[in-house]
């Protein structure tokens, strides 16, 4: 058993999905395109040339407040107590160099930062043989929640579980131990519910109104119609208030502990706000933030 004096091993934290509870690129993405709509059509070019390509040129044009990410509060916690017993902290992330050092300076936790780059996507087996390198191999932990940190943990002294599902914890406890495992709670069918205001759907139903004032509700066609767009309205209308809760304008005037508390009130996933319907809300500032002289295909 190693004495307790004896050095710890570096704990090397990923960023997206274990240090912020959603990811940089997405993040950034919607940024880009809610403030230069044209740029969407730049995104499957930039992809084209490698994921390293579209993250340099996404950082190079959005600036991104760090200090309003939604960070892992527990796993903070977690960090902060490791670094007053001097642990050494690295912060090894496939988020772009800069935002990445913007959330190092930000939380003052990390000694260093490994990080993408303009030519490396620092992901899964280049990451794996990044830490390897400097550490050696069994010679450091890893904090992470995906799949695509599997090879990272194969070579890693112990494993930091943060929201892993569980078939991707099972699979980690089988090629390293695990040291600790933070999980957030999943929200139920109630939370979903609430998050998108189902009782504001009711100021759809002005959408049938046509259709029985024209004594037309033995209509089938005409009624499905009407429902199709009471459906689509009502998704439309949630969309907005989900983005809002997750403070995707993230305007200055917002007070974060308002902005904390519709959070704890609607604690939805990034990957189901974020990735499906997002969007939506971002088409409303279109005409408001539109610039023509700043586009690049």
């Amino acid at each position: 058993m190693p004495s307790p004096l004896a050095p710890r091993r570096p704990l090397c934290v990923d960023l997206g999905g274990t240090l912020i509870r959603s990811d940089l690129l997405v993040e950034a993405g919607f940024a880009l395109i809610k403030q230069n709509p044209p740029y969407a059509l730049s995104l499957p070019v930039w992809l084209n040339k490698g994921k390293a390509h579209l993250k340099q040129q996404i950082a190079d044009r959005v600036d991104l407040d760090v200090t309003r990410l939604p960070y892992n509060a527990p796993l903070l916690d977690y960090l902060r107590a490791e670094k007053g017993q001097g642990r050494s902290l690295i912060l090894a992330t496939a988020s772009n160099v800069r935002y990445a050092e913007q959330v190092a300076l930000h939380l003052g936790l990390f000694d260093e930062v490994l990080a993408s780059d303009a030519s490396m996507n620092l992901s899964g087996a280049r990451k794996r043989d990044r830490l390897v390198a400097a550490f050696r191999e069994r010679g450091f932990d890893y904090a992470a929640n995906d799949g695509v940190d599997l090879p990272i943990w194969e070579k890693a002294g112990a494993a930091i579980l943060v929201d892993a599902p569980p078939q991707i914890a099972e699979r980690v406890r089988a090629v390293t131990p695990v040291d600790q495992v933070f999980t957030s709670p999943r929200p139920d069918a109630k939370t979903y519910l609430k998050a998108i205001r189902l009782h504001q759907w009711l100021k759809n139903v002005l959408v049938f109104v046509p259709a029985l004032m024209a004594h037309e509700r033995v209509n089938v066609v005409l009624v499905f119609q009407a429902s199709v767009a009471f459906i689509v309205f009502g998704l439309c209308a949630s969309s907005v208030y989900v983005l809002n809760d997750r403070g995707f304008y993230r305007r200055n005037h917002v007070d974060r502990r308002r902005r904390a508390a519709r959070l704890s009130r609607a604690r939805v996933g990034s990957g189901w706000s974020g990735r499906r319907s997002r969007w939506v809300c971002s088409i409303r500032q279109w005409p408001r933030d539109y610039r023509w002289g700043d586009t690049a295909l």
